[in-house]
């Protein structure tokens, strides 16, 4: 059966319907090795559960809609309520729950978000967006989310696609960028765009931009979430060091992400 674009163009699945066993290719994949060789201990399907989000969103993401219409079309075979066990090329085989696996995937194809996740992704130069940022995690502590932290500073530079992977079930995006050369810095342009590309969901976005001299972030910040499905809710852009009256805006724009 035809599955194109998971992940390739030319992407089958082979149903072994005897048995009603489903042989599914790079679909079901994901990195890692598995502890176990399938789903029969719950410990091994949470400890791998990740490991697979992100091979979705990494490998998959920019193709996700194919996801919906090639299940949709397995459903229609009666193929996917029928299957007993699911056996990717790689990866843990599904066979204690194979649905799982469907749920995983389409859970990510449509981005269905976890109650309270926030996902905060900043670079910070001299510590001024570090500081805004951190006002912002505050009041989102207060109001007792579940704050994911992604950094690019001097001194950490987080991994890609372990960002990627924890997009889709976040309710919303907080993104601080630091000026640089009158426009956004380029550790941030990549992220960005690679988010856009890989990951690109209808989710509100609160953008943060820090300037010296010259402001010119904010503005690269909203054409480039403006570029993309995300909902941008407002850039707010400051210069040099926060006062108590950028802190508070801060924390009001904060507050009106939660309740979008």
């Amino acid at each position: 059966i035809s599955t194109p674009w998971l992940h390739w163009p030319d992407t089958m699945v082979t149903y072994l319907k005897e048995y009603n066993l489903l042989f599914t290719g790079d679909i079901g994949g994901g990195y890692s090795i598995p502890t176990d060789i399938d789903d029969s201990d719950e410990k091994t399907l949470k400890e791998y559960s990740p490991f697979a989000t992100k091979y979705v969103v990494t490998v998959i993401g920019h193709f996700r809609e194919y996801i919906t219409k090639n299940f949709d079309k397995l459903k229609q075979l009666g193929i996917i309520n029928e299957t007993k066990a699911v056996f990717p090329a790689h990866g843990l085989v599904f066979r204690k729950n194979p649905q799982n696996i469907f749920k995983l995937y389409t859970d990510v194809a449509e981005g269905n978000p976890e109650k309270g996740k926030i996902l905060v992704i900043y670079d910070s130069m001299y510590g001024y967006v570090e500081s805004a940022i951190k006002i912002a995690i505050d009041e989102l502590t207060k109001n007792n989310c579940k704050v994911l932290i992604y950094k690019f500073t001097d001194t950490e530079y987080c991994d890609i696609s372990d960002l990627l992977k924890d997009i889709p079930n976040s309710e919303a995006l907080i993104i601080g960028a630091s000026t640089y050369e009158s426009s956004i810095h380029p550790y941030m342009r990549f992220v960005i765009s690679t988010i856009i590309d890989k990951a690109d969901y209808n989710k509100p976005v609160l953008a943060i931009g820090i300037h010296g001299w010259g402001g010119a972030v904010g503005k690269t910040l909203t054409q480039l979430m403006q570029s993309s499905k995300y909902r941008l809710l407002e850039t707010l852009e400051f210069k040099g060091k926060l006062t108590q009256e950028v802190e508070n805006i801060i924390r009001d724009k904060t507050r009106a992400l939660l309740n979008t």
